[in-house]
């Protein structure tokens, strides 16, 4: 009877540590998102004249609001040359925003000051992303009429991961 008894002794030993790591080990592994959670929507590059805007419009579909969102336009060189700082966009609802070209940084080439852009749009999510979370759009408006003279669709979303400890 002692020797059964000798060989369970160890059982005490290994299930203390072991229960400790599997408390302790979830939470960290919890506290880590590993979720996308930026979705960057990159637009081809855009030529812009005096005169002209760009307008990049964001759409959330969903049911929920997206989350913190940025618009911003960078230059050949992949400078930012116009940023709309970050905006929260309203579950089921549209925001254009307006780039006008004497506001955008850079002189331009020849006497219409044109200047090349790329427009990004950028999404923050605490959590899963739907496969498609905002619907984004840009097009390049006369100043002077509003009217549209050039439109893009949109990009597929690039869905990218950073680590959030929390």
């Amino acid at each position: 009877m002692k020797i059964h008894f000798r060989r369970w002794l160890w059982l005490p030993l290994v299930s203390v540590p072991l229960g400790i790591a599997f408390t302790i080990f979830p939470r960290l592994a919890h506290a880590q998102s590993t979720s996308p959670n930026i979705a960057t929507y990159a637009f081809s590059s855009v030529g812009l004249i005096r005169g002209q805007a760009m307008r990049v419009s964001v759409a959330g579909h969903g049911g929920l609001p997206p989350g913190p969102c940025r618009v911003f336009l960078l230059n050949n060189a992949g400078d930012v040359v116009a940023d709309s700082g970050e905006f929260l966009l309203p579950a089921v609802q549209n925001i254009a925003i307006d780039f006008d070209r004497e506001k955008i940084r850079g002189n331009g080439e020849g006497v219409r000051g044109r200047i090349q852009v790329r427009p990004v749009v950028r999404l923050r999510l605490a959590g899963q992303f739907p496969p498609d979370p905002i619907r984004t759009g840009v097009e390049v408006v006369r100043t002077s009429t509003g009217g549209t003279v050039f439109f893009e669709p949109p990009p597929d979303p690039d869905f990218t991961t950073v680590s959030t400890n929390g």
